[in-house]
């Protein structure tokens, strides 16, 4: 057989393995994600093979990363808070960090290309664990001030106009993303926990569940509802919200006899009732954060106490389409000043010059920016400083 020959079965061989990983690969994937959804955030024998799965990839992406992470602190960790385990904590932090392309070495940044588009969401999630990680928070902040300058930039060179800049500056910050793991939000469960205190009140928790199942019994789906109902009056106690789940489902029944609620009653009643079928994913019962995120939730946009709910990514949305609108309006306001006409009309211009009044007129623009996120008092005064910076847009206003 000669060396050609050879060297192309060689070849051939590492395709045909390399196809094979691949495969396998996206066979683990998919059935990851099945058991995931399926295991619905409990510490079971389905999160637990999908951990198994997600594990065993051989050459896993960004996403599998993600689900890496997930599982090991949405499923495990947080079923098991008890036995706190700093090795599971970094192991959730260190994958979090691959799934954003961020890698530290030796003191510096590697900020890698492959990564998920959805950076900013995924730093969300690790909010509340980088304490845990020494020095990843500041890896973390570093990355952020990246990812501003490369969106400053981009806006720049994609924009004729310093306005038109600044607008295509929040178009590419604002991100949607579909997250399975809201329950487990930092912000969320802080608008949960302003709902509990705006509806808390004396309450008859037996006789509320008295008329929830009465209701639901006359439902199509009321196996599920009942189901949800029965593991709720277990009464076990949701730490991130500071009650027993039995009293929160009480104290949201409660709200469809209050005087304020009687024009909405049977909404709010329908609404309790498919949260509570919702409460089921793949035949499985979600975890108590879910099943309380939801039946709270079917308060938003019915009870008359004007309850919302919003995650981290949707307030940083809101505040920067609000940012925008700040912005539009100081300039606006300035081009009718005759001291502030000139510097405003510059925002206009493709070849704008600084005016003796440039300076007065990025400080108004700041100031507004800064009572806009201010009035996030939810955000931390770490958090609504790092906002601000982002709203600044220092390369764009400077």
């Amino acid at each position: 057989m000669s060396i050609k020959t050879i060297i192309i079965l060689i070849i051939i061989f590492l395709i045909v393995a390399l196809s094979s990983h691949l495969v396998t690969d996206s066979i683990k994937r998919q059935e990851a994600k099945v058991l995931q959804e399926r295991a619905g955030g409990g510490n079971n024998a389905d999160a637990r093979e999908a951990l198994a799965l997600v594990q065993a990839i051989d050459a896993p992406t960004p996403e599998d990363r993600l689900m890496r992470a997930d599982l090991l602190r949405f499923n495990v960790l947080e079923n098991n808070l008890a036995r706190l385990q700093e090795n599971i904590l970094v192991a959730i932090i260190g994958n979090y960090m691959e799934a954003a392309g961020v890698i530290p070495r030796a003191g510096a940044v590697d900020i890698n290309n492959e990564r998920m588009e959805a950076r900013p969401f995924i730093f969300d999630r690790m909010e509340p664990l980088i304490i845990y990680g020494g020095p990843f928070a500041q890896v973390v902040n570093t990355t952020r001030q990246v990812d501003v300058a490369t969106r400053q930039q981009n806006a720049l060179e994609a924009t004729d106009t310093k306005i038109d800049a600044i607008h295509e500056y929040f178009k590419d910050a604002i991100t949607y993303t579909n997250d399975a793991q809201s329950v487990h939000d930092s912000k969320a469960n802080g608008d949960l926990r302003k709902s509990i205190a705006a509806i808390e009140t004396n309450v008859d928790v037996p006789a509320m569940f008295e008329l929830a199942h009465a209701y639901v019994r006359t439902k199509p789906e009321h196996a599920k509802a009942i189901a949800t109902l029965n593991m709720m009056a277990l009464c076990h106690h949701l730490d991130t919200l500071n009650m027993a789940e039995d009293r929160i489902l009480a104290l949201v029944w409660a709200r469809t006899l209050t005087p304020e609620n009687r024009a909405n009653a049977e909404n709010l009643r329908e609404a309790i009732y498919l949260a509570l079928v919702d409460c089921w994913e793949h035949g499985n019962l979600v975890c108590m954060n879910g099943r309380c995120g939801r039946v709270l939730g079917a308060l938003v946009g019915i009870d008359a106490a004007g309850i919302s709910v919003m995650t981290t990514e949707a307030y940083r949305n809101q505040i920067y389409q609000e940012c925008i609108k700040t912005i539009d309006s100081t300039l606006a306001y300035a081009k009718n000043d005759p001291v502030l006409r000139e510097a405003a009309e510059a925002y206009f211009e493709e070849d704008p010059k600084e005016t003796e009044a440039s300076a007065t007129l990025k400080t108004m623009i700041k100031k507004n920016i800064d009572t806009l996120v201010d009035a996030y008092t939810n955000f931390s005064e770490q958090e609504r400083q790092r906002l601000k910076e982002e709203c600044y847009i220092s390369a764009i206003l400077d």
